[in-house]
């Protein structure tokens, strides 16, 4: 791809807290590489984010690397959609968990990173509005484990990663409970006793690397994952076939490819009564979802994309 100005946009509160320090190297190796001073700006806000994006002038040969988590590209991506800016995304794997980052296998070595964009171009990947509202990258989803997300605080991602959630999660798991929820997609409609329920667009969501083993990016559809109610035993079984990428082949758990989706009954459970999106918190009450058909451009490392 032919770069003529470069934006850097960092989120310091993500992962480990060092986000700044991999920018400015990220920063040096462009310069090096390109000949071109890149601009560092911090995604500390939602209205940060929408500055930036509303600033944003020259767009052809124009570059935005992004550094952070879902979290943090999910919210340039809708500035960037709201403000009506196309530019061309690359992601460096620098939050808690990076599913989507992992997903398109971006590389984690600088290096690697910034050869892999000037040797290539990006490609379209779909996204998901939420309630008119909300713009999610990889994940929508609510229930049971997914809470150990979005109050993760800051103190235990630095001390513990991602393996802070896998605890928080654990911990969730003596007081799981269940409510009936009724799923709209463009193809069918259904209810089911929901433990948990997510809307993915990469393989990759919850730091699990198979969880919707036939997700595609870039095919107009995302993958429905919904856990129905089961024992102790059974989501032992949940567990490990969204570990192995068997979730399809599991009784407890129902897959779907969907366009849109509704999700209403929520409302009578504080669990599902605010979802999750990209591990921010987003609306409360009923979600309704409709997939973006190759909406944003995004440098991967897949092959045959």
């Amino acid at each position: 791809m032919k770069i003529d100005k470069c934006f850097i946009v960092y989120n310091n509160g993500a992962g480990k807290n060092n986000a700044g320090k991999i920018a400015q190297k990220i920063k040096e190796q462009i310069n090096l590489k390109l000949n071109i001073e890149a601009q560092l700006f911090e995604s500390s806000s939602k209205e940060a984010d929408d500055k930036f994006a509303q600033n944003l002038e020259k767009i052809e040969n124009d570059l935005l690397i992004v550094l952070g988590g879902d979290g943090t590209l999910g919210s340039v991506i809708r500035s960037l959609i709201t403000y009506e800016k196309e530019v061309p995304i690359a992601v460096f794997p620098a939050g808690t968990a990076n599913d989507f980052a992992h997903g398109v296998k971006m590389p984690k070595r600088i290096k690697k990173f910034v050869d892999l964009i000037i040797s290539s171009e990006p490609n379209e990947v779909d996204c998901i509005n939420v309630n008119d509202e909300y713009y999610a990258i990889n994940a929508l989803g609510a229930g049971n484990f997914t809470n150990g997300v979005t109050i993760y605080s800051a103190r235990l991602k630095k001390a513990f990663g991602k393996f802070g959630y896998y605890f928080k999660c654990l911990a969730d798991s003596f007081k799981m409970k269940p409510a009936n929820l009724n799923f709209k997609t463009d193809k069918e409609e259904f209810t089911a006793s929901t433990l948990m329920y997510y809307a993915t667009n990469s393989k990759c969501a919850g730091g699990f690397h198979h969880f919707a083993k036939n997700a595609d990016i870039s095919d107009g559809e995302w993958d429905l994952v919904v856990v129905k109610k089961c024992g102790f035993f059974g989501c032992i079984s949940v567990f490990f076939s969204i570990l192995f990428g068997s979730a399809n082949k599991n009784k407890h758990i129902i897959t779907k490819k969907i366009k849109t989706l509704e999700v209403s009954g929520g409302e009578h459970s504080e669990k599902f009564y605010r979802c999750d999106i990209d591990g921010n918190g987003g609306p409360e009450g009923t979600v309704v979802a409709n997939v973006l058909a190759k909406k944003v451009k995004i440098f991967t490392n897949l092959e045959n994309l």
